[in-house]
């Protein structure tokens, strides 16, 4: 589903609904900066974002959430059906963070493609380890609690809904169920075909195939080369991804150098 904002202005008060993937159409970092810049010059003194989506491109998510903490003025967040992957640091922003009973948070480790040498690899994994941690402070500055704390959750791909977004610290109130966030059916939101259903990105698309085959076991036997069988298993299955998720990442990855 193609990133949305739809802003709505009442006096010194503006609502935004982000809605869809973060980094694609309209929910993007410039976007949301382009926002901010309109509200500040009418004057708005405070925002309330409500975000529904199921993530997309960290940096994009990494970097809206820095423009909202940076308004200059209060901002509060809402979860309205979900806030997961790169959606869930936006969610971090806010001074005040409503949940509602059928919410969906997730937090995970960030994914990312990588192609050439041993050495260049090795430069890509410390990469993402780099960028994991800076996830990781966001939300043990939400809760908290410790970076490592933090870390351990996102490995273990860790998932809240309703009460125990607020028993984690993720948010502060909790607010009735959501007519928009009941309409979604996401019980099997983590798997590919569930992912596709939904219209998100390649990159989400891949990220959901690899649970899927990790939770089916495939590879297991051999950990070494467990990351090779699932890449076979997901071509099998799912023909063509591997190439979108490749286009995708590059496209991207070329445009921001």
């Amino acid at each position: 589903m193609s990133g949305r904002i739809f802003a709505k202005a009442s006096g010194n008060t503006l609502r935004m609904d982000f809605v869809g993937s973060i980094g694609d159409g309209e929910l993007t970092a410039r976007g949301v900066s382009d926002q901010l810049r309109a509200a500040e010059s009418r004057g708005v003194k405070s925002i309330h974002v409500v975000v529904n989506s199921p993530g997309g491109y960290a940096m994009d998510g990494v970097s809206i959430y820095q423009l909202l903490k940076t308004f200059k003025g209060t901002c509060t967040t809402e979860i309205s059906a979900y806030s997961l992957s790169a959606a869930s640091m936006i969610v971090c922003a806010g001074e005040r963070i409503s949940a509602h009973e059928n919410s969906l948070f997730m937090i995970h480790m960030p994914h990312g493609l990588s192609a050439g040498g041993a050495d260049d690899l090795r430069k890509d994994a410390h990469a993402m380890d780099v960028i994991a941690r800076q996830f990781a402070g966001i939300y043990a500055e939400r809760t908290g609690k410790s970076v490592e704390a933090m870390l351990a959750l996102m490995r273990a791909e860790t998932w809240f809904s309703g009460a125990e977004i607020i028993n984690a610290k993720f948010a502060d109130e909790l607010l009735p169920a959501d007519k928009m966030a009941a309409s979604f059916d996401l019980g099997k939101f983590h798997y590919a075909r569930a992912v596709a259903k939904h219209g998100m990105s390649a990159t989400t698309r891949w990220s959901a195939a690899l649970r899927e085959a990790a939770a089916l076991g495939i590879g297991n036997r051999k950990p070494a080369t467990a990351k090779h069988e699932q890449v076979k298993w997901i071509d099998t299955k799912y023909p063509g991804l591997r190439a979108e998720y490749a286009a995708e990442f590059n496209a991207v990855h070329c445009a921001r150098r």
